[in-house]
């Protein structure tokens, strides 16, 4: 692809991506949810030379705000969570095999757990099962927790598929894009400029190697004191 590009135009590269590239990464992508990261990265890069490709940067050229902002692509671990839930609405829709849709039932229908609580947003019922990765990753449950996770706007019984499937996007880049949290840490301080971070709320993004832990900190003095 990188020796015709030079010779095709931008609508021209898009439309060879997504037909030799995005379409299969997206073929029965939903069969990897929850799977090891090492196993999503090599797809991930796949799917970072194909954005290379159409916004025609270079090899080691940053590429993820031009990707979201851009292209509107999801990585590939979104890619994966929008599939499972576009099948979910599916199921839930009668637009899916019978095998599928008999997995996906509300907890208002349920003889046993019609009356409680969860059953008033429309919530599916999750199947009980073990905390390992096989029984997390099967659709009984992966399925009913995505879905169940959306917004109520997303969840509406009257939307048909298409504006669904816009929100479920709009509310994967959201997810994305939403700032990292802060973290509360007393009685630290930055062994990089001596500054004590007593009280103050510091940015995740500088990393906890960059602090003292309050234990550590203690130590740290009594080893100063001591010199």
């Amino acid at each position: 692809m990188n020796t015709v590009r030079k010779s095709l135009t931008d609508d021209a590269d898009t439309t060879m991506v997504h037909a030799f590239v995005t379409s299969r990464l997206d073929y029965c992508n939903s069969v990897l949810h929850r799977v090891s990261a090492t196993s999503v990265q090599p797809l991930q890069n796949v799917l970072n030379a194909a954005a290379r490709i159409i916004l025609r940067k270079r090899k080691f050229d940053h590429i993820t705000t031009d990707v979201q902002h851009r292209l509107h692509w999801l990585p590939i671990q979104q890619r994966i969570e929008y599939k499972v839930c576009v099948l979910v609405y599916k199921c839930l829709h009668q637009a899916a095999p019978t095998y599928l849709a008999e997995l996906c039932s509300p907890v208002s229908k349920s003889a046993n757990r019609g009356h409680i609580r969860s059953a008033t947003p429309g919530d599916l019922a999750v199947p009980r099962s073990r905390k390992t990765r096989y029984d997390q990753i099967c659709f009984a449950v992966s399925g009913p927790t995505l879905w169940n996770s959306l917004p109520l706007s997303v969840r509406d019984p009257s939307l048909t598929l298409t504006p669904v499937t816009k929100m479920v996007a709009h509310h994967s880049i959201r997810r994305i894009r939403k700032p990292r949290a802060t973290r509360k840490l007393h009685g630290c301080v930055c062994y990089r400029t001596g500054v004590t971070a007593d009280r103050s709320f510091i940015l995740w993004e500088l990393g906890f190697s960059t602090f003292f832990a309050p234990v550590q900190w203690q130590r740290y003095t009594r080893a100063r004191q001591v010199k």
